[in-house]
């Protein structure tokens, strides 16, 4: 009895678990289908997953299917099940499946543990199974009778001796033919080479390149009845106690574009352990920093970690209530909100240097990246403590910066009642620590039209939900006001930010967004309050502006 899914994580794993069941069929652990019985041919009920004899080959004489994709094309039943209406992808079927480890020096044999099911008819149709090929597509074949597919689980362990530098063929899956067909069965073809790499820190590994095919041998038998012969969730898994060598993927070291050269430090410690030949692979997880066991997989899966921002308020000594930065903004003295935001520049430092100290060797390339990362983030930290200084000294730019934290605090409330309700203070709209520096980092850019910054393109790299967009919405919305104040009338007017999205969905949501900003910074000019912690009007006159003009 299967219990119900209580969290998403459960959820996932069940519509996963459905669909291979639908796709692939049962695995070994799926004891209600081990002996399933199924209407129809396997090769119909399932997708993928089976490898066929390797005498399925194109023939000359085969007629063309009106129904490619095996699609019900009209028609009687009967008509349906006749052998023309075979499928001509069914010719072209995998006879194969196999995988490739990296096993270490002077290993003689893995294990190969090779799983299966094969299903027989009922009633048995011997009789049918064998007939002359001419008779079975001639104009005079007999009528067979309708069969059900009965499924029987195989399980077959064995030893693959590693060859030395040949190819080593012939090695029989036990018990591995089938009951209703005589002659043929399941065979392992194992290829051997051994290699030799130097790694990046200098260090030579030796290893040899194992490659272990599941070849299907068996006899073809009529068409009718060809899913006999066929070995269903067909699946190859590989032991060996002594543990696989990682591939080390080394086609980003030494290479001149810095991507592929960030990447390969970023994942210097993720490795793979299997290849898939005509199938993905997938490995078990590590024990005491060994991988044991590689095996095939027809639906590969791979757990993504979610990728978090730091929680809101969480950083000792910086205020990032938006609200509250506002009227620390809209103070006479600029001295709290500089007070409230220099923590941020010694958090940063101190994360620098706690989180990147060690690279490596001096002279390997790997370290040589880690400098130039470390050296991009110490210029960050300075971009950003200059913001924090053009806070401090320019009026206007904090007046901006004020602005900006009431029109994104705004829009939150709007969009988010039920998060941020007006009538509860206390649930106030919080800048993310990642939001803050990005929009500090930016500061002495679009305060000064000279400033080396303005030739730096700054990009957030972040999954879809952490807050990218009101970063860039802040940036967007401190620019609006500093033009309007540094410019009043119409020389403040025109275009001041563009926007560009490529999804029609996206374009739409970000719009939505967007324009709750500029309508909260088109009520702040005549809000009262606004203008007596501002002592006069005279910052505002340069956005008495509609919100179209605004958005244009």
């Amino acid at each position: 009895m299967t219990t119900t899914p209580t969290t998403s994580e459960q959820v996932r794993s069940r519509l996963v678990n459905v669909l291979r069941r639908d796709l692939v069929g049962p695995s070994p652990h799926d004891i209600d289908l081990a002996t399933e019985r199924l209407p129809m041919e396997p090769s119909r009920w399932y997708l993928t997953g089976f490898i066929g004899p390797t005498t399925d080959a194109p023939e000359a004489t085969e007629v063309e299917d009106p129904d490619p994709e095996g699609i019900d094309v009209g028609g009687s039943p009967d008509d349906r099940q006749t052998d023309e209406s075979r499928t001509r992808r069914n010719s072209w079927r995998p006879s194969s499946i196999g995988i490739t480890v990296l096993v270490p020096e002077g290993i003689s044999q893995v294990t190969a543990v090779v799983t299966w099911g094969d299903y027989r008819t009922e009633p048995p149709m011997e009789q049918f199974l064998l007939e002359a090929q001419d008779e079975v597509d001639g104009p005079d074949q007999r009528a067979a009778p309708e069969v059900q597919w009965v499924r029987r689980p195989r399980h077959e362990t064995t030893s693959v001796p590693i060859p030395n530098g040949r190819a080593q063929r012939g090695i029989l899956v036990p018990n591995s033919s089938t009951p209703q067909l005589p002659g043929g069965a399941l065979e392992l073809t194992v290829h051997a080479r051994p290699y030799e790499i130097e790694l990046p820190d200098g260090a030579k590994s030796r290893f040899q390149a194992l490659t272990v095919f599941l070849v299907n041998k068996r006899k073809r038998p009529r068409r009718r009845y060809e899913d006999i012969s066929l070995a269903f969730q067909a699946r190859l898994e590989l032991v060996c106690e002594q543990g696989f060598v990682p591939r080390a993927d080394l086609s980003g070291y030494g290479t001149d574009d810095w991507d592929r050269r960030v990447a390969d430090l970023h994942y210097a410690d993720a490795h793979e352990f299997a290849v898939g030949r005509n199938t993905s692979a997938e490995w078990a997880p590590l024990v005491d920093g060994r991988c044991t066991s590689a095996s095939t997989c027809p639906l590969p899966m791979s757990e993504v970690e979610r990728v978090a921002p730091t929680g809101e308020g969480e950083l000792p000594g910086v205020e990032f209530g938006m609200e509250a930065l506002g009227k620390l903004a809209a103070a006479p003295t600029s001295g709290d909100l500089s007070a409230n935001l220099a923590p941020l520049v010694d958090l940063y430092d101190a994360w620098i240097s706690s989180g990147w100290a060690n690279f490596g060797a001096p002279a390997d390339q790997r370290y040589k990246t880690g400098e130039q990362l470390v050296f991009n983030m110490r210029r960050a930290r300075a971009r950003i403590a200059a913001g924090i200084e053009s806070l401090k000294t320019d009026s206007q730019a904090r007046m901006a910066f004020c602005f900006m934290n009431d029109a994104i605090a705004k829009s939150l409330r709007r969009r988010s009642p039920e998060r941020y309700p007006v009538d509860k203070p206390e649930k106030c709209p919080k800048w993310r620590p990642f939001q803050l520096a990005f929009v500090l980092l930016n500061l002495g850019g679009l305060v000064d039209r000279t400033h080396a910054d303005r030739e730096i393109v700054d990009l957030l790299f972040f999954p879809t939900g952490g807050g990218k967009t009101e970063a860039y919405l802040g940036l967007a919305a401190f620019t609006i006001a500093h033009r309007r104040l540094t410019h009043p009338g119409l020389t403040g007017a025109g275009v001041a930010v563009v926007m560009r999205y490529t999804l029609r969905l996206l374009t739409l949501d970000q719009l939505s967004r967007a324009a709750g900003v500029i309508c909260a910074l088109e009520l702040a000019r005549d809000d009262p309050a606004v203008g007596r912690a501002r002592k006069s009007k005279r910052y505002l006159t340069g956005m008495k502006l509609r919100s179209s003009r605004l958005l244009a």
